[in-house]
């Protein structure tokens, strides 16, 4: 739960591709106009000046899914309180509505809603395993870049080293030190 007077409250979510989003949100006074909005710029949700609501939708991509709630009303003092909840996955679906269009009922449910719960996990764990590798290879390519860097780096100041030994040597000859 978050309150405010006057400005912005964003709920920023990383989502992925073809995830189901439920949510419902409760607002203590009527705001200014509510929307979410997906990683691409594409308006996802937006309610004008409610209280409460609904909204679900399926993420079309991979990214960030920003939920904003915004109050600019100067002349009220009262602070204002956003419930937001927010339901990702297997948890997103009515499961009495799948039971009564299925028709289905008990023991089979709960298999029903396990077998999408461990589908939900299997997808978190291929994403996690995608982007384990993404960020290992552009781990390897950093190393290799700073190992690069780091040679031409010693190689110049071995360079600086040389040519000081040369100057300062001339010096010493032209002053008839050495």
């Amino acid at each position: 739960m978050h309150s405010m007077t006057i400005g912005i409250i964003r709920v920023q979510k990383t989502l992925y591709i073809d995830l189901q989003v439920a949510s419902s949100y409760f607002i203590s006074q009527i705001t200014d106009p509510y929307g979410v909005r997906s990683s691409y710029g594409d308006v996802i949700h937006k309610d004008e000046q409610l209280q409460n609501g609904l909204f679900s939708f399926t993420s079309k991509g991979y990214g960030d899914y920003l939920m904003c709630f915004s109050m600019h009303n100067p002349h009220s003092s009262l602070p204002v309180s956003v419930d937001l909840i927010l339901k990702l996955g297997w948890a997103a679906k009515d499961w009495n509505m799948i039971a009564k269009k299925e028709k289905i009922e008990g023991m089979e449910l709960k298999l029903k809603r396990l077998a999408d719960m461990v589908y939900y996990i299997h997808t978190d764990m291929l994403y996690l395993k995608k982007r384990g590798l993404w960020l290992s290879m552009i781990s390897k390519k950093t190393e290799s870049r700073v190992a690069w860097l780091t040679s031409i780096s010693i190689l110049i100041s071995l360079l600086m080293a040389g040519w000081q030994i040369l100057h300062i040597r001339s010096y010493f000859k032209k002053k008839s030190i050495l």
